[in-house]
């Protein structure tokens, strides 16, 4: 028997070493985390209880305990968060009912022409895109479109050959959706389970069982003639949606990328502006 608690537990304390929570070393031992027994000394609850929770035999665990475990695992707010919700799916009296909406078009689109002057799309918490304004598609030339998903794109062969900094985006995109996503969602478990067939990196990177808010990080898109333009993400939930998204993306005030995405904007007024479509099929 197994449970989406057990799991997470097993591979958290796969990697904490006994010195990362003050317990000495056995110079002949050869298990690379903590044992269970030491998780369970360090959050200071009984090995055969422990036992019982990463076997899923329980549940329910209390207070005093989720909060030994985020001690013993070395969790951060995210982490310990996201510990708690797989705690709450498990049991119904202690989920909470997650109000979800559903946004209407006319109202993603009020949230997108409130930037005309980046490129800015709407996400929904398996990261499947659910609509993008004019400046995204101009920016993500052909290559980002709504219906697509985010993270099968990132592991995607013809991106990988382009992107800059892949592993870092490959794994914050992991996280974040494991964060994100509900195990209960059929859309979700089809994701997951097309990639864990077909990526060996998204496999590596999906049993190490990190989980964070994906809301900002570091982007380049390829901006022709000029070559590369670097921005950051931020990624901002809509709240009362069930986990949408609204992401922007915007370069360093003052910097060369500032001058190019204006430019564009000015350019994207005009209804048949476009740049070259990338084929990433092409780009080996």
């Amino acid at each position: 028997m197994t449970s989406p608690l057990g799991e997470y537990l097993r591979a958290r304390r796969a990697l904490v070493s006994p010195e990362d929570v003050g317990l000495p070393r056995d110079p002949n031992r050869r298990v690379a985390g903590l044992r269970r027994d030491e998780v369970a000394r360090v959050a200071a609850i009984s090995p055969e209880y422990y036992l019982r929770l990463e076997q899923g035999h329980h549940q329910t665990p209390s207070e005093p305990v989720l909060q030994g475990l985020a001690r013993a695992l070395l969790l951060d707010d995210a982490a310990e968060s996201y510990m708690r919700r797989l705690v709450a799916h498990t049991d119904p009296e202690a989920a909470e009912l997650e109000r979800s909406e559903t946004l209407s078009g006319e109202q993603i689109r009020a949230l997108l022409d409130a930037w005309p002057h980046l490129p800015a799309g709407m996400l929904d918490r398996n990261m499947d895109v659910v609509a993008t304004n004019r400046m995204l598609d101009i920016v993500t030339r052909g290559t980002v479109a709504v219906g697509d998903n985010v993270v099968q794109f990132i592991f995607s062969e013809g991106f990988k050959r382009i992107a800059f900094d892949w592993e870092r985006l490959a794994a914050g995109t992991v996280a974040g959706l494991r964060y994100a996503g509900d195990p209960t969602d059929p859309r979700y478990r089809q994701i997951v389970g097309d990639l864990l067939v077909r990526s060996r990196e998204f496999r590596h990177f999906w049993l190490r069982h990190d989980a964070s808010p994906w809301s900002v990080g570091r982007t380049t898109h390829d901006i022709p003639p000029l070559g590369p333009v670097e921005m950051t993400f931020q990624n901002f939930e809509v709240s009362g949606t069930g986990g949408y998204h609204l992401s922007i993306l915007f370069p360093d005030p003052g910097s060369e990328g500032a001058d190019l995405i204006a430019e564009l904007a000015e350019r994207a007024r005009d209804p048949e502006f476009r740049l070259p479509d990338l084929d990433l099929d092409a780009s080996a």
